[in-house]
């Protein structure tokens, strides 16, 4: 397993691109319910998350949620 990663066979890009398609719908999601939609640890949808919201392609809500952060068109 590379840098030791928990799950093998799994690509950071997969990792990422499960979490952005998850948001498809335009819905928001917890952590848990993202982890849970995109088969990630709680821990790595919220690291992946929160480096996504960095960079404002996911925000989060008011709430605690997170959101699509990608207001295109």
């Amino acid at each position: 397993m590379a840098g030791g990663a928990a799950e093998s066979g799994r690509s950071v890009t997969s990792k990422v691109t499960a979490i952005l398609m998850a948001f498809s719908r335009g819905d928001a999601y917890s952590l848990t319910e993202l982890a849970h939609l995109t088969g990630l640890p709680v821990s790595t949808a919220h690291r992946l998350a929160g480096e996504l919201a960095a960079r404002r392609l996911l925000e989060r809500t008011e709430d605690g949620a997170t959101a699509s952060g990608c207001r295109c068109g």
